[in-house]
């Protein structure tokens, strides 16, 4: 993500790359190193993954056009010194890398903000002779590029010295030849920068000045330490001793300055005396470009990855979904319709037929009813009804008025009441 973060402003990416983000994992490292030495296992992954790092990433800077962009592949070579020295014990060295490396390479990203403040553009293809208009910066810039590619008298060149005599004292001869070859690299791919920045002529048509003090003077202070903070790693005594700076020198030490200096020669060869067309080779570099500058194509390898984890996952899911939950839903519905049809079946055959039983006898009942109400009730009460107007007319018949025929009932009565009792009716 670390190249792709180039889009803000270069003190920012100066504070990221330099000192602030970068390094915390560095940091974290180092203050747990007792507990990374514990596990052989855990160094070695560490050795192995600082080593692919240091490696990849100066090869992606050697074919980077865009300035911020180089430095960025840089700071990312720089992290992989760093690693491996963490992965063989070198908890000092590395420390001392994490310090130097802030000086230089924040000097190097304001350099580069400063540059571009000028030119108008971050491409070093369309730069070219901006020394003439940035004497300041050149300097400043032309310091830091030499202290990163590891020539001796300036801070880079102490802590590339100790990780490499680190990583060869401990036998790790891979990681070794890999760090001499990135160190290589590294002197290449910078002064590469420098030489296409600096030197020759304008390549495009901008107006170049030097910039304002506000930006000149940090490059000034940084500068200074991008010579002498390498000088952290001795006693304050050794510290004033500029004449007798007390260097280990060694097989390693000449092999790292062999070929700091091989690559410084590389470069100035093929891009500041341009002894060396590369137009003649273009067809063969533009290819080696491509694939550098896709960055090993490995993101288009994440996405493709992540592609057939998707589309497998994807599958997955989908026979899932379609044979589980699917499965269950259609199996509800299923049973759902089954239990319908059973309730349809029970409301219509067991529960209508009983209504409609309920119905017929409650019909049925009303009809007994109507027939009882009618020639029973209704019989027993037009009976009382007839017997009581027969009565009545018979009372009325009998309840004349008149006294004689009073006296013809009584008589008739009591004559009917002898006849009776005397056994003669």
């Amino acid at each position: 993500w670390l190249p792709d973060a180039m889009e803000g402003p270069t003190p920012v990416s100066s504070l990221i790359h330099a000192a602030a983000m970068v390094k915390a994992g560095m940091y974290l490292i180092i203050r747990l190193y007792p507990l990374f030495e514990m596990s052989a296992i855990t160094l070695q992954v560490i050795l192995i993954i600082g080593t692919i790092t240091v490696l990849f990433s100066a090869l992606m800077a050697v074919f980077a056009d865009d300035f911020k962009q180089i430095l960025a592949f840089s700071t990312i070579s720089q992290l992989g010194y760093m690693t491996v020295a963490l992965g063989v014990l070198g908890a000092v060295p590395a420390l001392l890398h994490v310090i130097n490396h802030a000086f230089f390479k924040a000097l190097l990203f304001l350099g580069a903000g400063s540059v571009i403040h000028s030119v108008g553009s971050g491409d070093i293809r369309k730069m070219g002779g901006v020394l003439k208009y940035q004497k300041i910066t050149g300097i400043t810039m032309l310091i830091a590029t030499i202290s990163i590619a590891g020539i001796p008298g300036f801070s880079g060149f102490v802590s590339k010295d100790e990780i490499l005599l680190q990583v060869y004292q401990n036998g790790n001869m891979v990681s070794f030849y890999v760090l001499l070859l990135t160190s290589l690299l590294t002197a290449f791919y910078m002064f590469r920068l420098f030489f296409m920045v600096f030197t020759g002529e304008k390549r495009s048509d901008y107006h170049g000045h030097e910039s304002p003090k506000s930006m000149t003077y940090p490059l000034i202070v940084l500068s200074f330490f991008a010579i002498f903070s390498g000088r952290l790693k001795y006693p304050v005594a050794d510290l004033l001793n500029f004449t007798d700076f007390p260097y280990h020198y060694n097989v390693v030490v000449y092999s790292s300055i062999g070929v700091a200096v091989m690559g410084v020669i590389a470069a100035a060869i093929i891009y500041y005396k341009k002894w060396f067309d590369l137009e003649k080779i273009s067809g063969y570099i533009i290819p080696v470009k491509k694939f550098f500058k896709n960055r090993y194509y490995f993101d288009d390898l994440v996405e493709l990855l992540c592609r057939y984890a998707v589309m497998a996952n994807s599958k997955i899911f989908i026979f899932i979904e379609k044979y589980i939950f699917d499965g269950i839903v259609n199996g509800i519905a299923y049973l759902s319709r089954v239990f319908s049809r059973g309730l349809f079946y029970f409301d219509k055959h067991v529960v209508d037929g009983v209504v409609n039983g309920v119905a017929v006898v409650a019909k049925s009942s009303a009809k007994v009813a109507d027939i009882i109400d009618i020639y029973v009730f209704d019989g027993v009460i037009k009976s009382i009804e007839y017997i009581t107007i027969r009565k009545g007319e018979l009372s009325a018949y009998i309840n004349t008025g008149k006294l004689q025929h009073y006296l013809v009932w009584a008589i008739s009565g009591i004559i009917l009441i002898i006849l009776i009792i005397g056994g003669i009716l």
